[in-house]
C-alpha cells in the first residue's frame, strides 16, 4: 500500500534521493520553488478532481435531467402527458450513445418524456424529428444532427454540474424557463 502523505523538499533532493532528473508527472514545482514530492504516483497524476469519472457523470445527469423535466414543465414532449417523479425521463433526440458528451447534455438534443414514449412506442424517431422540426425548425436540427460525429475532450463535469444545480434553484424560485431561454435563442 502506497504512503499517501507528502513530504516537501527542494527540487535538487529529490532528484538526488530518488535519482529522478526531470520527471514532471511526479513532482509538482511550486511558485516558491519548493517542490511537492507525492510519494503515491497515482495521486501525482490526478490533475482536477479525486473522484472518478463515473461518479461525476452520473452527478450531471442526475442534476441535468431534473433541469429537463422542470424546464419543460413535467410535460411529455411527444404526448404532452404531465408526470412527476419516476413516471417522467430525460429521453434523448439523437442518442446520448451516438453523439457522446456533445449531444447526452445538450439542452436542445433532451426533452422530458413519460416512460412510455420514452422506453415502449412505437415509431419513438419519427415522431420525436417531426416535434424537433415544429418547435426548432430545420435549421437548427440539422445542426444538432451534425453534432453526431463531434468529440469533446476534456469536457468538465464539475463546472456543468455546479451551472445546472444552480439553474434548478434558479427554476425552483422563478418558475421554469421557455424553451427558446433555456437554449439562448
Amino acid at each position: 500500500m502506497w504512503n499517501s502523505t507528502f513530504k516537501t523538499k527542494s527540487f535538487d533532493e529529490i532528484a538526488k534521493a530518488r535519482r529522478i532528473k526531470d520527471d514532471k508527472n511526479r513532482a509538482n514545482i511550486l511558485k516558491n520553488g519548493m517542490t511537492t514530492f507525492y510519494t503515491n504516483p497515482r495521486k501525482a497524476l490526478r490533475k482536477h478532481s479525486t473522484a472518478p469519472t463515473a461518479r461525476l457523470e452520473r452527478a450531471l445527469w442526475a442534476i441535468f435531467s431534473l433541469f429537463v423535466k422542470i424546464r419543460d414543465g413535467w410535460r411529455c414532449f411527444l404526448c404532452g402527458k404531465r408526470s412527476v417523479g419516476s413516471g417522467m425521463h430525460a429521453g434523448h433526440f439523437i442518442e446520448d450513445a451516438v453523439g457522446g458528451v456533445a449531444l447526452r447534455y445538450h439542452e436542445m438534443n433532451v426533452h422530458a418524456e413519460c416512460s412510455f414514449c420514452n422506453l415502449y412506442r412505437e415509431g419513438h424517431k419519427e415522431a420525436y424529428e417531426k416535434k424537433m422540426l415544429e418547435t426548432y425548425g430545420e435549421e437548427a436540427v440539422q445542426k444538432l444532427k451534425d453534432l453526431k460525429n463531434t468529440t469533446i475532450y476534456g469536457f468538465d463535469y464539475k463546472t456543468q454540474t455546479a451551472y445546472y444545480k444552480e439553474q434548478v434553484s434558479n427554476m425552483k424560485l422563478h418558475g421554469p424557463l421557455s424553451f427558446n431561454e433555456s437554449i439562448g435563442y
